[in-house]
């Protein structure tokens, strides 16, 4: 029988995050969602059901029933204004 309570240090550290990084990462999170919330409806369709639903860009095309194109150009404009709001919190 192995005796685990031996109260010696383990030998490897811990891969969980610690509080630290339970934070920063809790942070980061509420900002993405802020920003979210902040661009135009359609836009914020089309990255919700890509990234939150994993849908590819054909079937959200397909689950929206609007072009491929479409998708594609709104994806790319929310990924842009996304990045802009981003970093103009952090200046």
């Amino acid at each position: 029988m192995r005796d685990d309570l031996s109260g010696e240090p383990p030998d490897l550290a811990s891969a969980e995050p610690g509080p630290a990084e339970r934070a920063e990462s809790s942070y980061v999170s509420w900002r993405v969602h802020r920003a979210l919330e902040s661009l135009p409806e359609k836009e914020r369709d089309v990255l919700e059901l890509a990234y939150w639903s994993g849908l590819s860009q054909s079937e959200v095309a397909s689950y929206l029933d609007i072009p491929l194109g479409t998708v594609k150009t709104r994806t790319r404009s929310a990924l842009a204004r996304l990045a802009d709001l981003l970093e103009g919190e952090l200046s």
